[in-house]
């Protein structure tokens, strides 16, 4: 495969015969050089060459360098020189290329690849993980580091944190940009540019060209283009080793029990805007058989580290850890509701933490509460319900004697008679620890009718709310009532 060049690649390498340009095309897609003949059907890929009067009007007898309508004149008439050294710079730069693909190919490191980098760019390269740390760069790292960045980045391989932080609030809208991206001076030492490395719409990392003399020409964002694309190609290559390159890796490492994952977890939340104090909350999403790729949709639609939520695909279900702080819960349990239900997966939560280092339980918790779950599909279950449901099904399974209270029985076969909802307004006055306004909220009632229900409830049967264990007694028959229903239901 030819690489693809540019007039603007081809104005650099010709810069002894003074071109000058005239050219709006932004893209690099030659992939050869023939001499113009009138009459001739010109192709997309191919720029032609000849005396400027032979191609377009008004022209003269200096050659030129034809692309679609752009053209690079330059101040010389010898048309076989320039025909030999515009096909040795095609030659190079192939040559290069396959030089390239093969290193590629043969499972040669990152640092190995950009050695290449160093024989057509000029300007020092260093990529980046998703997490912001340097994973490789070419030898002259000195002078891409300011000098007091430089203790940062031979601590942690990453620059200090506080600046990171403002990086991340400035430039967040860019992450999932495929373009060029330009950095301005500020955090680093000179203006820079930068491509980030995707997959599946998830961003493995960063590339990034320094500008220490001013700025670079086209021709070189454009070779700096070429470059990237065979960094995407090894990426592509060594997905194993690609892993580490994820934002979420240090995530998945954590769960996976790795030495010092945590705190690397920990400082790159940090870098996110997260305070450690937070209330976090993880959630686990399944698909129910077989489904391959499941989490993408739902990851595109809710999954920015920048908006408080962390996902990952791990162990064939999809896994987010959220920051509340950042979030409109409510909106964000709607949306996830739906788009699970587009998507035909189910899901559960933990209960919200903040300490980061009891991650892994929290995690254990939503991942048995879907286990055992129904799994219905668009339904977001608590840990807190399938702890209820398992006890159920213990208790069911292991005492043949119903142990409910026996007034529940009582009151539902009186609102059955009487067409009342004393049941129905016994449970969610528990439900809600009697809390008088929130009960009646739920059940769209006024204070006082409540309040005559709950009279009356306690005048018909013989039930003291003002005891806590009965209490207890009551809302587990409850709970043993709604899932053990559930469960016959879905045998």
């Amino acid at each position: 495969m030819r690489p693809k060049l540019s007039l603007w690649i081809l104005k650099d390498a010709l810069t002894e015969f003074l071109p000058s340009i005239q050219c709006k095309n932004k893209k690099a897609e030659i992939t050869e050089v023939r001499l113009f003949r009138p009459g001739i059907f010109c192709q997309d890929h191919i720029v032609y060459l000849a005396s400027s009067k032979e191609m377009i009007s008004g022209g003269d007898d200096r050659i030129a360098l034809i692309h679609r309508s752009d053209v690079l004149f330059l101040d010389t008439t010898d048309l076989p020189a320039i025909l030999n050294r515009v096909q040795d710079v095609f030659s190079r730069y192939e040559s290069w290329y396959d030089n390239c693909t093969q290193a590629i190919s043969k499972g040669c490191s990152l640092s190995a690849l950009l050695d290449y980098a160093a024989e057509i760019l000029p300007a020092p390269i260093i990529i980046v993980n998703a997490a912001q740390i340097l994973v490789a760069h070419t030898k002259d790292l000195s002078s891409v580091i300011a000098p007091e960045d430089q203790g940062s980045v031979a601590t942690y391989s990453s620059l200090p944190e506080e600046k990171l932080i403002r990086f991340n609030q400035v430039h967040n809208e860019t992450y999932y940009q495929s373009g060029l991206i330009v950095i301005p001076p500020g955090f680093f030492p000179t203006k820079s540019y930068c491509y980030h490395i995707l997959a599946n719409e998830d961003r493995l990392g960063t590339i990034i060209l320094k500008a220490p003399n001013g700025d670079h020409t086209p021709g070189t964002l454009h070779l700096f283009e070429l470059f990237s694309a065979l960094v995407h190609d090894w990426v592509r290559t060594n997905e194993e080793y690609a892993a580490d390159f994820r934002i979420t890796s240090n995530f998945a490492y954590t769960l996976d029990g790795k030495p010092g994952a945590l705190s690397a977890l920990q400082r790159q939340l940090s870098l996110f805007d997260w305070a450690a104090d937070c209330k976090k909350q993880i959630f686990v999403i399944s698909a129910p058989g077989s489904q391959v790729n499941f989490d993408l949709p739902i990851r595109r639609k809710l999954a920015k580290e920048n908006l408080g939520i962390f996902s990952m695909s791990y162990q064939n279900q999809l896994v987010m850890l959220c920051n509340l702080d950042m979030l409109d819960y409510r909106d964000f349990t709607r949306t996830l509701c739906s788009v699970m239900e587009d998507n035909f997966c189910c899901g559960a939560s933990s209960i919200s933490f903040k300490e980061l280092d009891q991650l892994v339980n929290f995690y254990q918790q939503a991942l048995t509460a879907v286990e055992h779950s129904p799994q219905t599909v668009g339904t977001l279950y608590r840990c807190q319900d399938a702890a209820m449901r398992m006890i159920t099904n213990i208790v069911d399974k292991a005492i043949s004697t119903a142990l409910i209270h026996p007034a529940l029985s009582a009151i539902k076969a009186h609102d059955l008679a009487h067409k009342t909802d004393y049941c129905r307004t016994l449970h969610c006055f528990l439900k809600n620890e009697r809390r008088h306004q929130q009960t009646a909220e739920e059940l769209f009632i006024h204070r006082n009718t409540l309040f005559l229900r709950l009279e009356k409830i306690q005048e018909l049967w013989p039930i003291d709310l003002n005891d806590p264990e009965e209490r207890f007694y009551l809302l587990f028959s409850f709970y043993q009532i709604h899932y053990s229903e559930e469960i016959n239901t879905i045998t």
